[in-house]
């Protein structure tokens, strides 16, 4: 890979981090409703806990994941968005293996009629990681680019995308400091990343691998930056994935 010689790459991963703190803050999510099994059925399904989704119909909440999926930024918006963004530090030119994976990602967001809403951008952070900016922009740290497949980084994507059915609710509980819900919500992510994945004939499992391979990675190497306060731990996602996937195959055959 090669990357804009504009800057030092200490001042160049600086950039770069921060668009990443900044954008780990304003993960988009929806308002909090609770619901019962009974209830699903009638209403969006959008805040009840992950443990409580699993007694629910499959086949619902996939059909909601369709007719309540948020609408795009306006090209107007997206377009002010993306200025805000520094050139500095983005990585603009990739080898093969880097393009076939963003290729991938490209068919993802496609098949999930995502594709038009955001704009991809790899940036020369050490740390591996992806998430999602002002619902517009998927940012790839090089390395998590480097370590992911192209399977892996679909997976992760569809995680990272799961987070706008929760907007208003991720933004007040990381304002409130409800960690327990914070884990909550992520989990539920999961279960759309895994629902995602499923319905595109890829193996659920891609996700956890994924999730597996970023930590143990930056546990390594930074083993510092690492804070778990408002995330599951790999076990309790393990454990949640593999309930997930037999809850989809018993209400889906």
């Amino acid at each position: 890979m090669r990357h804009i010689p504009l800057l030092s790459r200490k001042r160049r991963t600086g950039v770069s981090l921060r668009l990443f703190r900044r954008s780990a803050s304003l993960l988009l999510l929806l308002p909090a409703i609770v619901l019962t099994a009974v209830q699903l059925c009638a209403q969006a399904p959008t805040a009840y806990t992950a443990k409580e989704l699993l007694t629910t119909d499959p086949r619902v909440f996939t059909g909601w994941l369709e007719t309540h999926r948020p609408p795009l930024v306006s090209p107007s918006q997206k377009a002010r968005i993306l200025e805000t963004l520094p050139s500095k530090g983005e990585i603009t030119s990739l080898d093969d293996a880097g393009r076939q994976k963003l290729a991938a990602l490209k068919q993802l967001l496609q098949a999930t009629d995502r594709e038009s809403g955001y704009e991809v951008k790899v940036t020369d952070v050490a740390y591996a990681r992806i998430v999602v900016f002002e619902r517009c922009v998927i940012l790839i740290s090089k390395s998590a680019l480097m370590l992911l497949d192209a399977e892996d980084l679909q997976a992760l994507a569809a995680h990272e995308i799961g987070h706008e059915y929760f907007t208003v609710e991720y933004a007040s509980a990381f304002t409130s400091r409800d960690h327990r819900r914070l884990k909550d919500l992520e989990l539920l992510c999961d279960a759309i990343a895994i629902v995602t994945v499923h319905r595109l004939g890829m193996n659920p499992a891609r996700l956890l691998g994924a999730v597996e391979k970023i930590t143990r990675y930056n546990q390594k190497l930074y083993p510092t930056r690492i804070d778990g306060t408002n995330y599951p731990t790999i076990a309790e996602r393990r454990s949640f994935a593999h309930r997930v996937t037999a809850w989809l195959q018993r209400g889906l055959v």
